[in-house]
């Protein structure tokens, strides 16, 4: 009888062993998510002295993760270039939280809702001969799934695009009587340069163009009318 039962102990003990084999383990706890901008429109308006507006909008997603529920965004001061008042609208609550580093401003916004859609408006005060207006981007990835970042730089009045732009133009509109260039990206730069110059006017490598051309007909001229009172007249003797 003891070995009997000290068998069928045994067999239950195997069985149990394989039952507790083959129950799925528990999966562990998922990470959340973490905060991304799903979508971010950038709007520049340059002005002819140098005045520019500035108005971001950006969607994001996967809030809860935020920590405090505040985007941190970061400004890259640039030369010649002033940051003016930052306003809030959307998604935003309260007023901007601005903190001032040597070269580097940070600047927090704490937003609500899932996803949170939020404005920031400024104004950058460029000095004469600069082109690059600095850009407020938020501290967090743009989501790889499907990125839509598009800028539009709104030339000033009477002007042309001409010289260095950045980003990459994607195409070039006209509204209003503006020159505007639309740019698509998938990352959200920290500054936008779109150079220009008054239209109908020249600029320094197109002045060198047509002076070039200039000095070659003055020379092409000289040198047909030397050339023809050297020849001889028709019908008279040499």
């Amino acid at each position: 009888m003891d070995t009997r039962r000290g068998g069928f102990e045994l067999i239950l003990s195997g069985a149990a062993a394989l039952v507790l084999a083959a129950w799925p383990a528990p999966s562990p706890a998922q990470p959340a998510p973490k905060p991304a901008v799903d979508q971010a429109k950038i709007v520049i308006a340059m002005g002819q002295d140098g005045n520019d507006t500035v108005e971001v909008t950006y969607t994001v997603v996967n809030t809860a993760s935020l920590k405090d529920g505040v985007v941190e965004h970061v400004l890259v001061r640039r030369p010649g270039a002033e940051l003016g008042e930052i306003q809030v609208a959307g998604a935003a609550t309260g007023a901007p939280t601005v903190e001032r580093r040597a070269g580097i401003s940070t600047v927090k916004v704490a937003v609500s809702g899932e996803p949170a859609t939020y404005t920031l408006r400024y104004g950058v005060r460029r000095a004469a001969g600069t082109f690059a207006v600095p850009i407020l981007a938020p501290r967090i990835p743009v989501a790889r799934s499907a990125p839509n970042v598009t800028i539009e730089t709104s030339l000033p009045r009477g002007t042309k695009a001409d010289g260095e732009w950045f980003p990459s133009v994607e195409r070039v509109d006209t509204r209003d009587g503006r020159t505007v260039l639309v740019h698509r990206v998938i990352n959200i730069p920290s500054v936008a340069i779109a150079e220009y110059n008054r239209g109908g006017l020249l600029n320094p490598s197109q002045w060198t163009t047509v002076l070039g051309f200039g000095f070659l007909i003055v020379v092409l001229v000289w040198w047909f009318g030397h050339a023809a009172q050297r020849r001889p007249a028709a019908g008279l003797p040499r």
